[in-house]
């Protein structure tokens, strides 16, 4: 994937996650899809996104469900941070398209 085209001081409007998912292998994109579905299929038994009355599972599948949704979503960062080195720099760095901030008690 080419980072090229992000601003530094604007990153997340000139992201594209289009471009990012079609320079990944196709192994990377079944693993992350899988991972996804699996988040968001976990937090639909949680039912942590409906109100009480459409809940449909008893509270102790739903926390079962949560715990599991958070181990997954976390598994689901590691794996794409590590799919993307330039746009998430290597392991400990950070990327190379990106510049350090500093925020003092004044501000930026």
């Amino acid at each position: 994937m080419t980072v090229d085209t992000l601003d530094p001081a604007n990153p997340l409007d000139t992201f594209d996650a289009a471009i990012a998912w079609q320079g990944l292998p196709p192994d990377d994109q079944a693993r992350i899809g899988a991972l996804a579905l699996e988040v968001v299929f976990a937090g639909f038994v949680s039912g942590s996104a409906y109100a009480p009355e459409d809940r449909l599972f008893d509270p102790t599948l739903r926390t079962i469900a949560e715990h599991r949704s958070d181990e997954v979503l976390l598994d689901l960062y590691a794996t794409i941070e590590t799919a993307l080195p330039s746009l998430f720099g290597a392991s400990g760095q950070h990327p190379a398209w990106a510049t350090v901030t500093t925020i003092t008690d004044s501000g930026v």
